[in-house]
This record gives C-alpha cells, structure tokens and sequence, in this order.
C-alpha cells in the first residue's frame, strides 16, 4: 500500500487512467474524498457493511470490473486493461519495496510509476547476473513498462529473471540457454505471438518441464491452448495471486 499525506484541496491525480482524486473535508472521524474518472472507470466501495449483509469479496469486484471493460468498444478493451495492468504491477512493486524495508528505493519506484502512467519510457535496467539457487523465470512481454515492473516483483520474491520484448527473442533464448522453470507469456505481440511461442516450446521435448503460464488481456476462449499451459491470468495483473500459484507449483514439483 502507498500512503501519501495529503491536505484539504489537495488532488493526487493518476494520468494514466485519467483519474483525479481531491481531499474535500477532513475532521476527525473521516475523511471525504471526490473522485473524477472517466464513465468506464467504476469507483467500488471495499468496506463491511453488517447492516446490509454484504461482504468485500475481490473476486466480485473482479468480475464487476471484466463487466465494466467488456462495455468498452472493443478496440480500446486490450488498451484499457494493459493500462490497468501497469497501474496493478507497478503498487505492488511500491507494496513489495516498502515491505521490504527498501525505502531508499521506493520514491524511486514511485517517480517511475508517476513517469510511466504518464506515457514516458522507462530507463533501459541494468543486466541482473542469475544465481544459480534460484529458479529461473522467463517473463515474454512487449510492453516495456509491465515486463520490467513484473520482473521487479518477481526478484523481491526470489526469482532469477530474465525478459523477452517478443516471442522471437524468447525462443532464441530458450535455444540459447538451459531451460528457465517458468515462462510467463503475453498473446500479443509483434513479429511473434503468445500463441506461437507456447506452442513451439510444447513441441520441443528438452522444454517439456517449463511451467507456463499466459498473462494476457485476451480472453482463454480465443485460443485452443488449455492442454499445453499452466494457467491463465487475466490483464489486470494480481500479482500476489501469480506469486502463489508460482509458488504452489514449485510445492507441488
């Protein structure tokens, strides 16, 4: 989670999405918040409410929320759930870091956020050496910003990364390389799609241990590959839920 202080009047604004959020009244007991989002933006209330029986329940609002995309053209539905995305991946980088105890990274991290959700490039990261204790995993992704902020949270939780901008350069590294113990694929993308890469690495039998797993914001229908992946996480990322699932895998191997 982020905090940030903030007084009356003042806005915490996420360009990215389009979303402005201003500090109206402050006192004691609460704090009243105004939200300016754009109509496909829905604002959800999270709390208790044990008058009226109802419970927060993250997998209800996550449907809600697939609803409300699903309402979008569908030209702008892959470009609104890969903005949502980043935002998703990018806190909980912040959440990881501030965890951790790394705070002289995290005002870091969040000018990077703020650049990022408003348009600019990521500087090009430093080269990560693999230890050879950690398992390895492969994240295949063309959009520069996700790929590298979803590689930042899977080293906070133990991982050797390395990353891929399409699905040629991931088969030339998995030609190149020992094998990783994950590889984490988006659909589409340029020269290479999702698609071709799971199926090249199910045909080649010195891959046949890789645990793969797509992160895409196409629905599983599209695409006839349930027989060859692991598992399927829809755009926006839980990244939580991907660690575990990750991490029960490992258990289960």
């Amino acid at each position: 989670m982020l905090v940030l202080s903030r007084k009356k009047d003042q806005k915490v604004l996420l360009p990215g999405l389009g979303v402005t959020i201003q500090v109206i009244r402050c006192n004691e007991s609460s704090v009243r918040l105004g939200f300016d989002a754009p109509p496909e933006i829905r604002i959800i209330r999270d709390e208790l409410d044990e008058e009226e029986g109802h419970v927060y329940d993250g997998n209800a609002i996550s449907r809600m929320f697939d609803a409300s995309i699903n309402e979008l053209p569908v030209a702008s539905q892959h470009q609104m759930r890969n903005k949502l995305n980043l935002l998703s991946i990018a806190l909980e980088l912040l959440k990881e870091e501030i965890d951790a105890g790394e705070f002289d990274s995290v005002e870091n991290a969040f000018s990077k956020l703020v650049s990022m959700l408003s348009g600019s490039r990521p500087s090009t990261p430093e080269p990560k050496i693999l230890e050879s204790d950690k398992e390895t995993v492969l994240v295949v992704e063309d959009q520069e910003n996700e790929r590298e902020m979803l590689a930042g949270i899977l080293r906070m939780n133990g991982y050797n990364v390395v990353t891929a901008g399409d699905g040629i350069e991931a088969l030339e590294y998995l030609e190149d390389n020992s094998p990783p113990t994950f590889v984490l694929v988006d659909m589409q993308m340029p020269r290479c799609d999702g698609a071709e890469v799971v199926r090249q690495i199910r045909e080649t039998s010195r891959l046949s241990d890789i645990r793969l797993y797509v992160v895409s914001g196409s629905d599983q229908e599209q695409y006839d590959l349930k027989d060859d992946i692991d598992g399927w996480h829809i755009k926006p990322l839980d990244p939580s839920r991907l660690i575990d699932t990750m991490h029960n895998s490992d258990m289960a191997g």
